[in-house]
């Protein structure tokens, strides 16, 4: 599944596009603060991917 591979990018950046929206469109600083830690820590939670094992996977389609 390549999604989960890339799943702590994704997160971490829709957490920054609802930051961003927050600091423009909410009334209060302290939204952006708090969008800014939920995001942090939502990335953090989430693993690194593991890098792939080169025993196992494909080879390039341009071999040759």
């Amino acid at each position: 599944m390549k999604f989960l591979t890339a799943a702590k990018a994704y997160v971490a950046l829709v957490g920054s596009i609802l930051t961003g929206l927050v600091a423009v469109y909410g009334d209060q600083v302290w939204y952006v603060i708090a969008a800014a830690v939920v995001t942090g820590f939502a990335t953090f939670q989430i693993p690194n991917a593991k890098d792939a094992d080169p025993t196992t996977s494909t080879p390039d389609a341009r071999e040759g």
